[in-house]
């Protein structure tokens, strides 16, 4: 690891990549937390992130024992080739989020977390609040069956 570039080497670039885009992450919370804090360490201002998460998302979409990604990637029929994988992690959050709109029939990700009644976040600003259970969900959770087809990928 001692090879690896610091935060501060990939800030800007970091920063340039999420300004004005929406994250989406499972228990994006503790994600968000680190991005603040690494900024603030670097002496750098937090940038006003929108944001959802799919531990909230998949709590309202699957009926599982477990909602780790682990449990709901493989719900999902979602390839987690290394948990705990910064990378690996953000590819099958994506793709779980991928699924559970496949599996509604949404086409935004506006559209998928509103339908489980659940509001995107923001990470500062006079909205500032976490992604959160607002309403009713007008999905009826369901338990993931043997045969899940791969969900599409973003790259």
């Amino acid at each position: 690891m001692a090879d690896k570039p610091t935060f501060i080497d990939v800030a800007d670039s970091f920063l340039e990549f999420i300004d004005g885009a929406m994250l989406v992450a499972h228990n994006a919370t503790f994600d968000l937390g680190v991005i603040q804090d690494s900024t603030w360490a670097a002496g750098l201002p937090c940038p006003r992130l929108r944001f959802g998460c799919t531990l909230l998302l998949a709590r309202r979409h699957y009926d599982l024992p477990s909602y780790t990604l682990d449990v709901v990637a493989e719900a999902a029929g979602v390839r987690l080739d290394r948990h705990h994988d910064a990378l690996s992690d953000a590819r099958a959050a994506a793709e779980v989020l991928l699924r559970i709109a496949q599996d509604c029939g949404t086409s935004s990700v506006n559209e998928t977390f509103a339908l489980h009644g659940v509001a995107l976040g923001w990470s500062r600003g006079p909205d500032a609040a976490p992604c959160r259970v607002v309403g009713r969900s007008r999905w009826e959770r369901s338990t993931p069956g043997q045969d899940v087809p791969a969900p599409s990928t973003l790259w």
